[in-house]
């Protein structure tokens, strides 16, 4: 019996495990098992690519539980302008950052935060975290602000005329 340990990372992940031994005397033996890693509680946000100046969104997020029991916690949204790290939770209108939650055993539910998308952003930074009991899970990106204003190219013989729009 052989007994070792060491650290995976917390995502969820599959893995295969592979073993080869061998004697002195040249008896060889082999193993090879499918190991799942995972948390009992998770948190999958459902965010978009971009945000874009003005723009009203609902930026929801899946949590899962594993667990063999009903899960009861506190979820919270953390915003910050990437570019200073400062929060905007006012500036976005995220007036209810953190809300609670309840997940049947073995199953997920999801949350919402409304939002309204401030002009003069170029990057947020939002952070999920959730936490019931002893299990906590939290993810976090940061996603582009694309500008509300159009621009137009305007052809005229070999002149090319570029105008901002808005």
């Amino acid at each position: 019996e052989i007994i070792f340990s060491f650290t995976m990372p917390e995502s969820l992940t599959k893995w295969k495990f592979m073993s080869l031994a061998h004697t002195k005397d040249l008896k060889v033996g082999s193993t090879t098992e499918n190991m799942v890693t995972q948390k009992d509680l998770m948190v999958i946000p459902n965010a978009p690519r971009f945000f874009r100046e003005g723009d009203k969104i609902f930026l929801s997020s899946k949590i899962s539980s594993l667990a063999e029991n009903e899960l009861t916690g506190n979820v919270q949204l953390f915003l910050t302008d990437a570019l200073t790290n400062q929060p905007i939770d006012e500036l976005v209108k995220n007036t209810s950052a953190q809300k609670s939650f309840t997940v049947p055993a073995k199953q997920s539910t999801s949350v919402e935060w409304e939002l309204t998308i401030p002009e003069g952003v170029q990057a947020i930074s939002y952070k999920i975290v959730a936490q019931a009991g002893s299990f906590s899970d939290g993810e976090e990106m940061t996603l582009p602000v694309l500008s509300n204003r159009r621009s137009e190219e305007r052809r005229v013989g070999n002149e090319c005329r570029y105008q901002r729009l808005g």
